[in-house]
């Protein structure tokens, strides 16, 4: 499966700059996204955090994960600092929100490790 789907702007409003960046980063990472698996995985995964923050309104979180990756932060810390923006008495936690988060602090150890070790 190749990873094309991805979420560029919250709404169908004109472009903004960091709209237009958010894009150009994405668009410069897809070729490597697709020739790796992990990649493609961790990308699949990001992207669903990303589909979950539009659905509950959460527009503020998404700029400013777009924000973050623009200014070239780690995406797994980035997504993860999001994910626990949410908490277990909002009306929108769900099942799939600890799922995304234990996903991604995976991400998180993993990158650490290749960090330090690799």
């Amino acid at each position: 499966m190749k990873a094309n789907n991805f979420i560029l702007k919250a709404n169908t409003g004109k472009n903004t700059t960091l709209d237009k960046e958010y894009t150009r980063l994405i668009l410069g990472l897809k070729g490597n996204i697709n020739e790796n698996e992990e990649e493609e995985e961790r990308w699949e995964i990001y992207n669903a955090i990303i589909e979950k923050l539009i659905e509950d309104g959460k527009i503020n979180e998404f700029n400013e994960l777009k924000y973050r990756l623009t200014d070239n932060e780690t995406p797994s810390t980035v997504m993860l600092d999001i994910v626990k923006k949410y908490k277990p008495s909002d009306k929108n936690y769900n099942g799939l929100v600890p799922i995304l988060m234990k996903k991604v602090e995976e991400y998180v150890d993993e990158d650490f490790y290749k960090r330090f070790y690799e």
